[in-house]
């Protein structure tokens, strides 16, 4: 058995990996990690930066992984978490994933801008996310749902937006495949081809048809690849 730790970007909870649990092969399974302030976690307080969140899910992989192999895969700033997890398994010398699926996010040793979108204005803010997702017009909407879902948007934000990168001497050196949405307006191919620089080991980059959120608009097709490329791993293992 191979586990697949997913963790869901800004504003989602680990819900969103549902439909993958249907198509994945069999002998990999998938383990949405819940973020605090969310979901099941709804009553808990936000992070207060990617490292208290890197660190809460570095003890929960840790316990939970038991004698099997496992693998990460993380979306926009779940993808930015992964990469401190990643970290935070060295540092406690715990054994490390046999592939890293980063996806639709720039790299970590890239400025994420002088402006702070997480301090705007909520009509600012919401069309800053509006650009992300027009879809989700319908929540902001709502008013009950304004009221959840403001605060957690805006309390990722910030922690990506507040990232302190530590630029690590010993890059990642297991596999890496990042995953980018072609029709994406937020990043930059440069901004995806940059987390070569923070690799020493086998490095791939997977485009798809869709926006910053085709893991959502291309679900069979993005998890069909996430099948090949970990059953490529486990038939060496």
């Amino acid at each position: 058995m191979l586990k697949l730790y997913c963790i869901p970007y800004s504003g989602a909870s680990a819900t969103i990996y549902s439909k993958w649990t249907r198509i994945v092969k069999e002998g990999i399974k998938i383990v949405p990690l819940e973020l605090a302030g969310r979901g099941r976690r709804m009553k808990e307080d936000f992070y207060k930066d990617v490292d208290e969140a890197a660190e809460e899910l570095s003890e929960i992989i840790i316990r939970d992984a038991g004698d099997c192999d496992f693998a990460f895969f993380g979306h926009s700033l779940g993808a930015r978490i992964i990469y401190d997890v990643y970290y935070k398994l060295v540092d406690k010398g715990f054994r490390l994933p046999i592939k890293i699926f980063f996806s639709a996010s720039k790299a970590p040793q890239l400025p994420c801008g002088e402006t702070k979108r997480y301090q705007l204005p909520d009509d600012q803010f919401i069309n800053v996310v509006l650009n992300y997702d027009v879809n989700s017009k319908a929540v902001f909407e709502n008013k009950e749902l304004y009221d959840i879902f403001v605060p957690l948007i805006r309390a990722d934000f910030r922690i990506y937006e507040e990232y302190k990168f530590n630029n690590r001497e010993d890059k990642i050196t297991v596999p890496v495949v990042v995953f980018y949405g072609e029709s994406d307006d937020t990043l930059q191919i440069s901004d995806i081809e940059s987390w070569r620089e923070v690799t020493s080991g086998e490095f791939k980059l997977i485009p798809f048809e869709g926006t910053h959120f085709f893991i959502n608009e291309n679900v069979t097709k993005v998890v069909n690849v996430v099948n090949e490329e970990l059953m490529q791993v486990i038939g060496i293992h």
